[in-house]
């Protein structure tokens, strides 16, 4: 079962067993900060920078205007 599809089943199962005095609790975790994203810009940049100038010439702007700019 997908993490988004917990919350609306424990509703429902909380609504089933509550007038037997059953409790239904969802502990849900908070964001962890994670090197992923760092991580994906260094990797996306790896290409970029083995570039031939006549490829940075032809898709250079594409980098230049990728979301943050592909810089770590």
């Amino acid at each position: 079962m997908a993490k988004f599809a917990l919350e609306p089943v424990s509703n429902s199962l909380h609504r089933e067993v509550a007038p037997l005095g059953v409790q239904v609790v969802v502990v849900e975790p908070g964001g962890v900060r994670t090197e992923m994203a760092s991580r994906g810009i260094a990797t996306a940049n790896r290409p970029a920078a083995q570039m031939t100038p006549e490829q940075d010439e032809r898709y250079g702007s594409l980098r230049r205007h990728s979301p943050r700019g592909a810089t770590a």
